[in-house]
């Protein structure tokens, strides 16, 4: 990573003339006061927290180590505040903005769409006192973030933030912006909705088929199985009498959803796990995606997986302890902001070595991890926002930034054991990507 790119991502994400313009626009300073709002979202966003020092405590810790006018705690608390929500919302949306156009890069399996999109949700619990405004499933507060995130750029593109109570499946709503692209989903977004939805506006998608769900087989479409209804309850490893996998392990057929009056043809797939059978609904064509490229399709939303964990203990979505709900929600909002800049910093270098559209790029080092880039960051975090804060920071330490990030988040096990994202983009030391063959999905790949 140069450091011409570490500095444009920090620029791009965390710009510092929007911040003055937006904290006069919103009315976060609605008088002179000793705070300066640019310094106080760098520590937000780069200062992390724990259970006994919460994310506010920290970054004003911080904010006051690098220079700003000590002040009372009752009069830092009240810097948060509704406007100071609004800033971070528009902070937010700039980050998501500049993820999204990213270069994507979309080798192999994923070529053909202009992006593929895995979408999830993640809960977090808040104080019990919050309960009023987040309520949770049970007695309890909890807010629920729902995520879309990118496999071309491999970060987070959209996000919202709800009462954990509110169920995933409202929360996915198709239109044109989606036309062109590919969806990954779980048992929580399956509906006979979303999938007409997918098909009207040419949407590639692989969906888990929900348990209860029947689907009915045409032989007119060349299956090797009577007609009819067949349910999931007939069955334990296939399903018995009417669809057998073939000597592969493998269940690929047509059948149809729905009612008579409006029928869903889909495609079936089903792929031996170490203990069961996974099946999954999708529309890719089986000239471009076998059966085993279906399910490597559906590996890879293991990424956003991944990426819930990097916002979570990473940059401390699971570490809010405010009492207050806009406290909280501002919290939220920085957590999403910095898993952003850690996965946009990841994907700048990989762009930056030529990994980008359906190019297979030979790699020379290892591919950076987001997490380990984090941990890495955030370690020197004070430093970095004193150099965000100085135009005149010389190059040359951008470039020692740039060099102690890229050495520190380098993934260790990037040839050994490459990750199912490394290994459909051929991001390894020889330039060859996965190639869709036999695919045995693992069971920490069965999700939900």
């Amino acid at each position: 990573m140069t450091a011409e790119t570490l500095r444009q991502v920090f620029d791009q994400i965390l710009p510092a003339d929007v911040i003055r313009e937006a904290v006069v626009r919103l009315g976060v300073q609605k008088r002179r006061r000793e705070l300066d709002p640019v310094a106080l979202i760098y520590s937000l966003v780069l200062v992390g927290g724990t259970w006994e020092a919460g994310r506010i405590a920290t970054a004003v810790r911080d904010y006051f180590e690098r220079g700003g006018t000590r002040v009372g705690a009752s009069a830092y608390y009240k810097w948060f505040d509704a406007e100071l929500l609004a800033l971070v919302q528009e902070l937010s949306k700039i980050a998501l903005a500049y993820a999204d156009g990213m270069p994507k890069h979309l080798p192999g399996i994923l070529a053909g769409r202009t992006d593929w999109l895995a979408v999830d949700s993640t809960t977090v619990k808040l104080r019990p006192e919050l309960a009023m405004v987040w309520p949770g499933c049970g007695p309890y507060a909890a807010l629920k973030v729902h995520k879309t995130y990118s496999l071309g750029a491999e970060n987070v593109v959209a996000y919202t933030l709800t009462p954990a109570r509110k169920h995933d499946g409202p929360e996915l709503r198709l239109d044109e912006s989606w036309r062109g692209k590919g969806l990954v989903a779980d048992l929580g977004y399956a509906s006979f909705d979303l999938i007409r939805q997918c098909q009207a506006l040419d949407v590639h998608f692989v969906i888990r088929r929900p348990q209860k769900w029947a689907v009915f087989l045409d032989e007119s479409k060349g299956n090797e199985a009577r007609s009819g209804w067949v349910g999931v309850d007939q069955a334990k490893l296939a399903l018995t009498g009417d669809i057998l996998p073939d000597e592969r392990g493998i269940v690929d057929v047509d059948v149809t959803l729905g009612s008579e009056s409006n029928p869903i043809p889909v495609r079936l797939v089903g792929i031996r796990t170490e203990t069961e059978f996974l099946y999954f609904f999708t529309n890719l064509p089986r000239s471009t995606h076998p059966a085993a490229a279906v399910g490597m399709v559906y590996r890879l939303r293991w990424s956003i997986e991944i990426d819930n964990k990097l916002t979570k203990t990473g940059c401390q979505l699971d570490e809010i302890t405010a009492e207050r709900p806009v406290s909280a929600e501002i919290l939220a909002h920085v957590a999403m902001i910095a898993s952003i800049l850690a996965n946009a910093l990841v994907h700048a270098d990989h762009v930056e070595r030529g990994a980008v559209g359906t190019k297979i790029v030979k790699f020379d080092r290892p591919t950076l991890h987001p997490i380990l880039l984090w941990k890495t960051l955030v370690a020197g975090s004070h430093r970095i926002s004193e150099m965000l804060a100085d135009p005149s920071t010389p190059v040359d330490e951008w470039a020692r930034l740039a060099a102690h990030l890229t050495a520190g988040a380098g993934d260790r096990n990037w040839k050994k054991s490459p990750s199912p994202m490394d290994r459909v983009k051929g991001r390894g030391a020889a330039p060859r990507a996965w190639a869709g063959g036999r695919s045995r999905i693992s069971a920490d790949a069965r999700l939900k």
